[in-house]
C-alpha cells in the first residue's frame, strides 16, 4: 500500500532530537515496530518517525485506519493522542491544549439562525470545551483559557520567525510563559531586534536586557546630536578641506557611538568617515 505524507500533519509537532530519534531507532531495531501506524485513507496520521525508520531499514509494520470528517477533526485526534506519548515541555503541552481549544471551537462553530443565537451557542460550546479539556488534562478551566491566549502569543512570534517559535516551546531558548507574552505584545521593531539577538543568545532575559541597553544608548546619542545641532561649537579637523570643516561640529568628550551615529546621519558634514573619526576632542 502506498502511504501519503501530508506536510501539515508531519510538521504539526516538534521533530525528535537526534538523541531521541536514535533511541527510538535502537528500540525498533531491537524489538520491531510494535504499534501500528495510523492512516486516514492513505494519509499517515500517526507514526511518522516509525515510518521513516521502517523505510530506512526495510522493516515490516502494521497499519490501522481511522475515518475523519476533515483535517480539523484529524488534527484534534493527533493533538489529543500526544498526551503522555512523548516528552513534551510544559510550554509545548500548554500550546497543545490551547490548540485543542481553538480547533474544538472551530469544529463546533455554531449553526445559529441569527447573530444572538449563534453567539450564545458559541459561548456555551466554549464553556463546554474548557470544561472537557480541564478534566482531560487535570487542570483548571482558567488554565485552559490561558492556554488559548498563549497560542495567539506564540503564533504571533511564529509568523515572524517559525524557528524562534519552535525553540521557545522546546526550551532551546530559555523563556517563561510570561516572557513569551511580553515578547508577543512588544512594539514590533523592538520585538524584531530581540528575536535577532535570540539567534545567538538563547536566554530571553539577557537578550531583552541587551536590546534595551542598545536602544537606551541610541536614544541618548540622538538627543545629544539634537543638542549639537541646536548650539554647535566648532572644532576643526586639519585633514578635512576648508569647505568640509566649515560644517563639522562636535562637543568635546563625545563617545565613539555618538560620533559614528552623527556621521552616518550627517555624512555631508565631513569629507569621509575616516576623517571624521580623527576629530580632535
Amino acid at each position: 500500500m502506498e502511504i501519503t505524507i501530508n506536510k501539515q500533519f508531519k510538521t504539526l509537532f516538534r521533530p525528535l532530537t537526534d538523541e531521541e530519534y536514535q533511541q527510538l531507532e535502537a528500540n525498533i531495531l531491537n524489538e520491531g515496530i510494535r504499534d501500528p501506524l495510523v492512516l486516514w485513507g492513505n494519509v499517515l496520521i500517526d507514526g511518522h518517525n516509525r515510518y521513516s525508520i521502517a523505510q530506512k531499514h526495510k522493516l515490516k509494520f502494521k497499519t490501522v485506519k481511522i475515518e475523519f470528517k476533515d483535517k480539523t477533526e484529524a488534527e484534534i485526534w493527533m493533538r489529543s493522542n500526544q498526551k503522555g506519548k512523548r516528552n513534551l515541555t510544559k510550554l509545548e503541552q500548554l500550546y497543545n491544549i490551547g490548540k485543542l481549544y481553538e480547533l474544538t471551537k472551530k469544529k463546533h462553530g455554531g449553526t445559529g439562525a441569527n447573530q444572538y443565537t449563534k453567539q450564545t451557542q458559541q459561548n456555551i460550546m466554549s464553556a463546554n470545551t474548557s470544561t472537557l479539556l480541564a478534566e482531560q488534562y487535570s487542570i483548571s478551566e482558567r488554565t485552559v483559557q490561558r492556554a488559548a491566549d498563549f497560542v495567539k502569543e506564540v503564533d504571533t512570534i511564529g509568523e515572524i520567525n517559525p524557528d524562534i517559535k519552535d525553540r521557545l516551546l522546546s526550551g532551546a531558548i530559555r523563556a517563561t510563559q510570561k516572557d513569551i507574552k511580553i515578547l508577543a505584545n512588544m512594539e514590533p521593531k523592538k520585538r524584531l531586534k530581540i528575536m535577532v539577538v535570540l539567534e545567538n543568545l538563547p536566554i530571553f532575559s539577557q537578550a531583552r536586557s541587551k536590546v534595551e541597553i542598545e536602544i537606551s544608548k541610541d536614544e541618548t546619542a540622538k538627543q545629544t546630536i539634537k543638542e549639537i545641532k541646536r548650539k554647535p561649537p566648532l572644532i576643526y579637523n586639519m585633514d578635512c578641506t576648508e569647505t568640509d570643516r566649515g560644517g563639522l561640529y562636535l562637543y568635546r568628550g563625545l563617545s565613539k557611538r555618538i560620533t559614528s551615529l552623527f556621521y552616518h546621519q550627517n555624512p555631508q558634514e565631513c569629507c569621509s568617515e575616516t576623517d571624521f573619526s580623527m576629530v580632535l576632542f
